[in-house]
């Protein structure tokens, strides 16, 4: 396994961005990219790269935040719908094969609460945080419904 970063302050084997990895041509058979999308400024230009090092029938796995708190480290650009990640994948020349929701509506829900808590409590409302928790996997389970998920992450091939 490789890894690449913006820097190799974390001991990366290779620096770059998403956007312009300075990697070979068809050099990798799968990359998993997980949420990486979002800090992108050009998500477009980042899945063309990401197709460019891929070898042909290879795979991409691709998650990124559908809703989640503003995180610029170093920047927060993007969500994601379902569509918009299988679309994503398309207009980088990859052929989305399967896309799955994590965390339902209600965990989504109560992750929003979690979220203003945070800025309301800090750190001592943790146990209402994984409370919260608790209750929205509980309810996703009893109540299944993934149109307002945390997340989206999409499986993608490569043409041959």
């Amino acid at each position: 396994m490789k890894t690449l970063d913006i820097d190799r302050q974390h001991g990366s084997d290779y620096e770059g961005s998403a956007e312009k990895t300075g990697l070979a041509n068809e050099s990798f058979e799968l990359i998993l990219c997980t949420q990486v999308m979002e800090h992108c400024c050009n998500p477009w230009q980042a899945i063309r790269e990401i197709q460019r090092i891929l070898k042909p029938c290879g795979r991409l796995i691709v998650s990124a935040p559908h809703v989640w708190f503003y995180h610029p480290h170093p920047t927060d650009h993007w969500r994601f719908t379902q569509e918009g990640l299988l679309h994503l994948c398309e207009m980088g020349g990859l052929k989305p094969e399967a896309i799955l929701s994590q965390g339902g509506s209600a965990l989504a829900l109560l992750q929003i609460v979690n979220f203003l808590g945070y800025g309301l409590l800090g750190r001592g409302g943790l146990p209402l945080f994984f409370l919260n928790d608790c209750l929205g996997m509980t309810i996703d389970k009893m109540v299944p419904d993934t149109s307002f998920s945390l997340n989206f992450a999409c499986l993608a091939t490569k043409p041959g």
